[in-house]
């Protein structure tokens, strides 16, 4: 992969977020928490090559957010309230990076209540 291609980052993040959320594959908590983890490093190495591309901080806020989902879930073996809630905290800046786009975006208004309210739900 050439390391001055933040597509290249963009789709390998992509992937190991697509991955990382499959209900059908049989991955175990650990194996979820390391492939979203390394979509989110990918998502910031793309972020760092071209900091206007305004899916790269869509996507990154939506694995944050997945991550967050993971961890914050209790009874899972990987579960970590401190961990979950810098992920959604990290997802809500994401998505508010998103708005200085387009500022008319409900979609990720929506994302941002959704975050929120998952990160004051935990328990």
């Amino acid at each position: 992969m050439d390391s001055k291609n933040a597509n290249g980052y963009y789709f390998k993040g992509k992937a190991n977020n697509n991955l990382a959320t499959q209900t059908s594959t049989k991955l175990s908590s650990s194996a979820r928490e390391a492939l979203l983890k390394s979509a989110i490093e990918d998502y910031s190495k793309a972020i760092a090559l071209n900091a206007s591309d305004v899916k790269l901080y869509q996507n990154r806020a939506l694995a944050f957010r997945d991550y967050g989902i993971l961890v914050g879930t209790s009874g899972v073996a990987n579960y970590n309230k401190a961990v979950a809630t810098d992920a959604y905290n990290n997802a809500v800046k994401d998505f508010e990076k998103v708005l200085t786009f387009d500022a008319s975006r409900k979609d990720i208004q929506t994302e941002i209540k959704k975050a929120k309210i998952y990160r004051d739900n935990l328990k």
